[in-house]
Formats: C-alpha cells, structure tokens, sequence
C-alpha cells in the first residue's frame, strides 16, 4: 500500500470530503462525505424513494382540494377554501368568546385604537350615533338592498359626514362591499382638521 501512495490498511478515512473534497468536521470523519455533501445525499436518496412509489416530491405545493369539503380551492396555497376556512375562524372566535383573556386582549385593542386613530374613533362614534337613531327609529331597519335578507342586517354608511343616510346590507354583501369599494368617505374638513394639528399627514392620507 505504501509503495502505491496510499495509506496502510486500518488507518481510518482521509479528512477529506470524497465529493468536494473539503475538510469533514470531527463529526464526520468516519463517514466519506462533509456534512453539507451527506445531507445533500440523502436528499437525494429520499427523492428517488418517493418516486419509486409513484409520490410527488416534497414541496410541489398542496393539493387543489379543500381538506373539509373537497370542492376546488380559491387559493391552492391554503389548506381550505374560503367557506371553509370563514366557517373554522368563526368557531375559533367563538370558542375564544368564552376565554377571559381572549376577551381583555380584544377590550385592550378597541380601546388602544380609539386613542391612537382618531379616523377610527369617528367611525365609532357615528356607528354609536347611528344604532340610537335605529333604537328611536328615527332610521328603520330595513332587509338587505342585494339579497333581501332580514338576518344581521348592517347599517353602511358611503358618507361618514351623513350618519343618517345609511345602506342597509346583509353581513355577507357588506363585507363583499368593503372589499370591492373600501371604506366609507370621511369628511374633509375633518381630515384636513387632523392634518392641520400634525396628527395626519398628506402622504397618509
């Protein structure tokens, strides 16, 4: 063997990675590849195995089916279509209704927002405004414009500067609204108000 340039028999491995030929931690000298050259090894052998059993390889994204339902996904990405994943959040909210520090941690948002957003807080006030004028029926609840609904009948407002001038929409096309056309128009002499006293500024806007 040491006539041929090699090592005696029994020596152990070389230091040296056998692939790229770096030096192998002390870890890994008993094996013949470096760490980075042994994972990418067994990446490989996992690939090949998969395959043989007629498997997509891992990371080709989900499937296009929803994991409840079994109808076809709106976003392939996600685990559930979008009824789906409405229906499993609103059992979610409504278990943690029931959670005492789930609902301090709401309290404590609302009310950290209607200090620090004063568009927010205006909001909330004509809302307020809003639900008294229903409760006098100075305004009358109405069923959906879309739909006729009569089930969690929303009040929308298009103005915020009109509180009495309201749409009346079902919670499924009010939400569909909002996501289409945004939120309400606030007035400009309110914004240009909160411009005017460094709150807002024309960039924000």
């Amino acid at each position: 063997m040491q006539a041929k340039g090699k090592r005696p028999q029994g020596s152990g491995r070389s230091p040296n990675c056998s692939k790229c030929g770096k030096l192998k931690d002390k870890t890994f000298l008993t094996s013949g590849y470096c760490r980075e050259c042994k994972s990418e090894n067994n990446l490989l052998k996992r690939l090949s195995a998969r395959l043989a059993r007629g498997q997509q390889p891992l990371g080709e994204g989900r499937k296009i089916y929803c994991c409840e339902c079994g109808e076809v996904k709106e976003n392939v990405h996600q685990g559930y279509c979008y009824k789906c994943q409405a229906h499993r959040d609103r059992e979610r909210r409504m278990h943690n209704k029931q959670s005492i520090a789930f609902v301090t941690a709401e309290r404590n948002r609302v009310s950290k927002r209607l200090k620090t957003d004063p568009i927010y807080k205006y909001k909330r006030m004509v809302n307020v405004f809003t639900n008294y004028a229903t409760r006098l029926q100075i305004i009358l609840r109405q069923p959906c414009e879309v739909c006729g609904g009569t089930v969690k009948v929303d009040a929308h407002h298009d103005d915020y500067g009109k509180p009495l001038e309201v749409r009346w929409l079902c919670r499924s096309h009010h939400n569909k609204h909002h996501q289409i056309h945004g939120e309400g128009m606030i007035p400009h002499d309110f914004i240009d108000h909160l411009i005017a006293i460094g709150i807002l500024t024309k960039e924000e806007h």
